[in-house]
């Protein structure tokens, strides 16, 4: 006799997070929203050599890393990744000094320079780490972006606002866990 399964249950709690999960991008305050109805703040945070730092240094970062997270008490969600890191100013300075530059010897520098940069941004991964907050309202979820933020400065956490298209769809890239490196 064949037994039938029974289906599982729906995990209670939050909701597992993916792309499709998204309906809309506020780009005026640098929100996500779902389609149940909540607004997510992104922040991206770089990643550091903690065991690379002294005890007092490492204490630091932990502590901070703690403030930030006790400054804000809505629902969240940590994110830890690899990203490509972001050379797009160094690269317009670069191309903006070759645009200026008549010295042979120094546009071959800047020529190389150029290549390198280029080089870094297509095989370099970083660790990086996003934070998003969730809330119903909008404000609130604003609000504890720039808790967090604000409360990791002290220490050496490199926290910043995702708040442009391009960051918020880099983040979108990595929910779809189709980055364009694989």
């Amino acid at each position: 006799m064949i037994r039938k399964k029974n289906k599982p249950a729906a995990a209670p709690g939050p909701f597992v997070l993916s792309a499709t999960s998204l309906s809309g991008i506020d780009l005026d305050r640098g929100l996500l929203r779902t389609n149940r109805g909540l607004f997510i703040s992104a922040l991206k945070i770089r990643g550091i050599d903690i065991e690379g730092l002294r005890p007092n240094d490492q204490e630091a970062v932990y502590a901070g890393w703690g403030a930030a997270e006790q400054a804000c008490d809505l629902s969240r969600k940590i994110i830890l990744c690899e990203t490509r890191p972001d050379l797009s100013t160094q690269k317009r300075h670069i191309e903006e000094a070759l645009q200026r530059q008549n010295n042979p010897m120094l546009r071959e520098l800047l020529h190389r320079q150029s290549y390198w940069i280029d080089h870094y941004q297509t095989n370099q991964r970083d660790q990086a780490g996003y934070v998003l907050f969730f809330s119903k309202i909008p404000e609130e979820a604003e609000e504890a972006r720039r808790r967090y933020i604000e409360h990791s400065a002290p220490s050496r956490i490199h926290a910043s606002a995702c708040m442009d298209l391009r960051e918020l769809l880099e983040f979108c890239q990595i929910l779809l866990s189709t980055p364009e490196w694989k």
